[in-house]
């Protein structure tokens, strides 16, 4: 038990001191960051120039803009002129670079009249000497400048683009707005950039390893000639939900344009329906058939708004208002496949009421405990959740509730294919010492029957003589030399006849005398194989350890086996040190995963509807058991 314990513990702290390393690059650096803009956030009013001037430039003409009050400015010459904006730049920050909400504007940007960037490079690049155009379409992305690291003191100055029919002043045709501008350090964006990747990359690298090792576990059922095609499916779904990890990357549409058809979605409704598909491989009879019918109804709702998507037409919605009581659903089938044994779907069962209790306690209380700006975004979802977010919500606990007992399901295979192979072990080594003992059974008797018309001979001149006493002692010197062969027991159940000649071997190696009173047993028992062997080799390895330590001369094993009355009737005396307590004792061998001790026999017997019964004395201990035949 120490040394279990001692290994739990060195894998808390390897694991405790190496996940944070995995998860180094998850959280960005402190966003040390300045908001410049002008035109506050909707809903917020608005704040005052911070530090800007804005006006129009003519060939070196100013003409100071006019604020609104709300964030624009007022003023232009004509629509379509380019305007400016500047301020000196006081903030000092590693790695200055500049964010700017760019839309579809165009812009030059200046530090100190000298030119840093520009979307129009063929213009005369001159503050009040260019109009810059508008593009036909936004940016996807804002627009990101680096400076100099020597810009602190020196004045920046933003050109922007407006429209020609100034169609884009919500308040006055006349009116521009400044747009958004950032300053913040370089390695921070960056950091996100990374942490972004990290939180994309990492549980996608796990749910393919995952994949990977549930396709191991297929193989390995194939190999041991157990096909389980439900497996498939759930590698599948690992890798399925891996694929929706990447494609929400922010980054995907730069690598991949927009597509056709929405993946992320195909991805999440594709997995629901290959978890419905693994759900309904767990199931037999009626419920399957049940389970069958609501996977093939999603698929085809699925398969449906995938072909209309494709063709311009949208139906996420139905896809999701199909999906999720498609899942709840087959949460309900579970419920009597639980109550009718199954432990796959009881452990199911209970990890999803177990989630989502947890879940309950955590919107609860998470509102009551958490600062406002995260407790606001919770008490928002709550309150407007639609199928669509319960359905992202409940596909990741589903796919824990089932892989938790498929693992499970797979150690115990583990384990069960371990104690096979160490049985079989073990049974190869007590059949080669039955062998053993019968051949040198065979070469004693062999030797006897050889000698025996000698010593009949003998007997015979010595009793014409009458010399009785002397013919008694040689009866007896042959008598004892009859009780030097080595027993072999047939008592008619092969298992029975290869552990008992095996460990009574090893017994006669240690100076033990054996005496088989009576061995009659029936060909078949009420035990599978392991549990027998275990069950006997309690009984005789610890009657051989007993008698082995007892001093030379008193060392004796007795065995007596009979079928009586129903009942298969095993006893075992033996030999055993004075100061021996009785108990459970321990046993190192081939068969030491299964354990030894009065304990163990108790409860194979207790499985098999047997009894057993313990006698004890100075220097002898004796154990009985019965097994029922019927």
């Amino acid at each position: 038990m120490k040394k279990k314990l001692f290994a739990v513990l060195c894998v808390l702290i390897i694991l405790s001191a190496f996940s944070p390393v995995l998860l180094l690059y998850i959280s960005p650096m402190q966003d040390d960051s300045y908001d410049l803009s002008i035109l506050g956030e909707d809903g917020q009013p608005w704040q005052g120039d911070k530090g800007w001037t804005v006006y129009t430039c003519t060939e070196g003409n100013i003409t100071k803009l006019t604020p609104t009050g709300y964030g624009g400015y007022s003023g232009l010459d004509y629509p379509g002129q380019t305007f400016y904006f500047s301020r000196r730049l006081t903030e000092k920050l590693d790695s200055p670079t500049l964010r700017i909400g760019a839309a579809n504007r165009t812009f030059s940007i200046f530090l100190d009249d000298e030119l840093i960037y520009t979307d129009c490079p063929e213009l005369d690049n001159r503050i009040g000497y260019f109009t810059l155009p508008m593009l036909a379409l936004d940016r996807s992305d804002p627009l990101v400048v680096s400076l100099p690291a020597a810009y602190q003191g020196r004045t920046l100055t933003i050109a922007q683009s407006t429209s020609a029919a100034g169609s884009d002043a919500p308040g006055s045709d006349a009116d521009v707005f400044p747009a958004d501008v950032t300053l913040y350090c370089g390695y921070a964006y960056e950091s996100e950039l990374i942490a972004q990747t990290a939180r994309h990359l990492i549980p996608a690298a796990l749910l393919f390893a995952l994949g990977i090792f549930i396709l191991m576990v297929f193989l390995w059922n194939v190999y041991y000639n157990r096909l389980d095609a439900s497996l498939l499916l759930l590698a599948l779904l690992a890798f399925n939900m891996m694929s929706r990890l990447i494609l929400q990357a922010p980054f995907f549409s730069n690598y991949f344009g927009i597509l056709p058809v929405d993946m992320t979605a195909l991805c999440l409704y594709s997995s629901a329906a290959l978890l419905l598909a693994f759900l309904t491989c767990q199931h037999t009879g009626r419920l399957r058939a049940a389970m069958f019918v609501i996977t093939a109804l999603q698929v085809a709702i699925v398969s449906f708004s995938t072909i209309s998507e494709y063709q311009g037409h949208i139906h996420v919605q139905l896809c999701a208002n199909a999906t999720l009581p498609a899942l709840l659903l087959a949460f309900l089938l579970a419920i009597p496949a639980w109550h009718r044994g199954s432990p796959f779907h009881r452990q199911f069962c209970l990890i999803i009421l177990a989630g989502t209790v947890l879940s309950a306690l955590y919107l609860f209380f998470g509102t009551q405990l958490l600062p406002e700006k995260y407790a606001l975004p919770l008490r928002y979802t709550a309150a407007h959740a639609t199928a669509l977010s319960l359905l992202v919500w409940l596909l990741p606990l589903y796919f824990i509730a089932v892989l938790v007992p498929v693992i499970a399901q797979t150690v115990k295979n583990l384990v069960r294919r371990r104690s096979e192979t160490t049985i079989l072990l073990a049974k190869e080594q007590f059949a080669r010492a039955s062998y053993n003992t019968l051949r040198i059974q065979t070469e004693q008797t062999m030797e006897m029957r050889h000698d025996m018309r000698n010593h009949l001979t003998v007997l015979r001149t010595l009793l014409r003589k009458q010399e009785y006493t002397p013919a008694l002692e040689y009866v007896d010197a042959l008598v004892s030399q009859s009780r030097s062969i080595t027993p072999v027991v047939r008592c008619g159940n092969q298992m029975l006849d290869i552990i008992l000649n095996g460990t009574l071997e090893a017994a006669l190696r240690d100076q033990v005398r054996v005496e088989v009173v009576h061995a009659a047993a029936p060909a078949s028992l009420p035990l599978p194989d392991p549990d027998l062997t275990s069950l006997v080799m309690n009984v005789m390895d610890n009657a051989v350890r007993a008698a082995r330590n007892t001093q030379s001369g008193d060392r004796f094993i007795r065995l007596d086996l009979r079928v009586k009355e129903g009942f298969f009737i095993f006893c075992c005396a033996n030999s055993m040190p004075l100061d021996e307590k009785t108990g459970p004792a321990k046993q190192r061998g081939p068969l030491a995963p299964h354990g030894y001790g009065l304990k163990i026999i108790d409860r194979i017997l207790k499985q098999a509807g047997g009894f057993s019964r313990i006698e004890t004395e100075t220097g002898r201990f004796q154990i009985t058991f019965a097994l029922p035949l019927q």
